[in-house]
């Protein structure tokens, strides 16, 4: 869960990114789980995993306004 929701997410915002820098422009979908903002008995790992994705995009969104860069949530 870790590698794929949190690890992944990094690393392919961070490449799609450079490219966006590279041709000017660029949108970066991500589709994210309710449980990124509401937590489940048993389900810790995976919410913590999901608000990670959730609190990125958020910073993202915010930080890329005004720019070419589109960050969507």
């Amino acid at each position: 869960m870790l590698r794929l929701n949190v690890e992944a997410t990094f690393k392919l915002t961070y490449k799609m990114l450079k490219r966006f820098k590279m041709q000017g422009y660029g949108h970066i979908i991500n589709i994210l789980s309710v449980m990124g903002t509401k937590v489940r008995p048993t389900a810790g790992a995976y919410a913590a995993t999901k608000f990670v994705m959730e609190a990125l995009s958020e910073a993202l969104r915010m930080e890329l306004t005004g720019t070419k860069y589109r960050f969507h949530v």
